[in-house]
C-alpha cells in the first residue's frame, strides 16, 4: 500500500489494494453501530490531522521560498465570525428534540 502513495503501483499492486478494501467494507458490516461510530470519529480526527499537517507545510514552503527570493511573507488566519451562533444549528435542534421527549 505505501507503493500506491508514491505512484510506484503496479496492476497487481492496484488489485491487491482493491481487495484489501473490498475485505474491509465486508467486515465493517460486521461490526456494531457504536463501533462504527467510534472508528467514523477516529477517521475523521485522523483526515482533519493530516489536512493541518500539509497546510502547516506549504505555509511553511511558501515561505521557505519567499524568503529564498528576498520577499517577506505573512500568512494571517481567517477571521472568526462574530455575534451570536445560529438558532438553526445542532445544538438548538438537540434542545427542542429534549423538550419534545
Amino acid at each position: 500500500m505505501n507503493d500506491l502513495t508514491m505512484n510506484k503501483a503496479t496492476p497487481e499492486d492496484a488489485a491487491d489494494t482493491t481487495q484489501e478494501l473490498e475485505d474491509m467494507i465486508e467486515h465493517l458490516k460486521t461490526e456494531s453501530d457504536e463501533t462504527l461510530r467510534i472508528l467514523i470519529k477516529e477517521a475523521i480526527a485522523t483526515l482533519e490531522a493530516r489536512a493541518t499537517a500539509r497546510r502547516r507545510e506549504a505555509i511553511a514552503e511558501i515561505q521557505r521560498l519567499a524568503k529564498e527570493n528576498g520577499l517577506a511573507v505573512n500568512v494571517k488566519k481567517p477571521a472568526r465570525k462574530r455575534g451570536r451562533p445560529s438558532k438553526t444549528g445542532p445544538a438548538t435542534t438537540q434542545k427542542k428534540r429534549a423538550l419534545n421527549l
